[in-house]
């Protein structure tokens, strides 16, 4: 059985800032965190590409891919030390060295 573990995240967030579970999803906490990041909070899309070689097997082409979504992520993490235009480039950069490096 397969599943969507962000769709589950997601809702048990969403279920917690009803309920008032989770106080650091208030209106005026969300408010002020949107503040502190200027109205520009960091967004991340999973329609990236990258030219990586396909794996000789199954399991190593999995692996490949899990190994390269770690990394992208990481890197997106890293990411958020940065705003505007230094975001996008540390973001294409590093995006960059992750395809050069998995070739």
């Amino acid at each position: 059985m397969k599943a969507d573990g962000g769709v589950y995240l997601f809702r048990k967030l969403l279920r917690d800032a009803i309920t008032g579970e989770n106080k650091e999803a208030s209106a005026e906490a969300f408010r002020k965190w949107l503040e502190d990041v200027s109205g520009q909070p960091p967004s991340y899309c999973s329609g990236n590409i990258l030219e990586v070689p396909e794996g000789a097997t199954q399991e190593e082409e999995v692996q490949r891919r899990r190994d390269v979504a770690e990394q992208m992520i990481e890197a997106l993490t890293e990411s958020n030390q940065y705003t505007g235009k230094k975001r996008n480039k540390f973001v294409v950069d590093k995006f960059a060295e992750i395809e050069s490096k998995n070739c």
